[in-house]
């Protein structure tokens, strides 16, 4: 089962969304870990750590450093880039996809972008 963890400001109501269609969707919010505020590349240090893959709205520099960490050796569970601009129930579908068919090692050192 693939673990999520919500970035900062990811919408609540995608992540509610999901959590109803998916029953199987287990997400932690950077919130909830006390991260609220840290750096991009602390909170896929949690990530990787844990084996979580994050769920960001961040298409501006998380990706940036989802690859540095691959460039520097490091493992990256795997991001994936959900844009502000795709619409909350579209967000909550293609979720729901990766969710039910993914597998956590299906993300590992990749960085995908919705919608697939």
């Amino acid at each position: 089962m693939t673990v999520w963890l919500a970035d900062e400001n990811f919408r609540a109501e995608v992540l509610r969304g999901v959590s109803r269609r998916a029953p199987s969707f287990e997400v932690i919010t950077v919130e909830s870990l006390g991260l609220r505020s840290s750096a991009d590349d602390v909170i896929l240090e949690r990530a990787a750590a844990e084996g979580w893959v994050l769920l960001t709205h961040d298409e501006e520099t998380m990706p940036g450093f989802a690859y540095g960490r691959l460039t520097d050796g490091l493992s990256m569970p795997g991001v994936v880039v959900v844009p502000w601009t795709l619409s909350v129930g579209r967000a909550v579908e293609e979720i729901e996809v990766l969710e039910l068919a993914g597998r956590p090692g299906d993300f590992d050192g990749k960085v995908e972008y919705l919608p697939l």
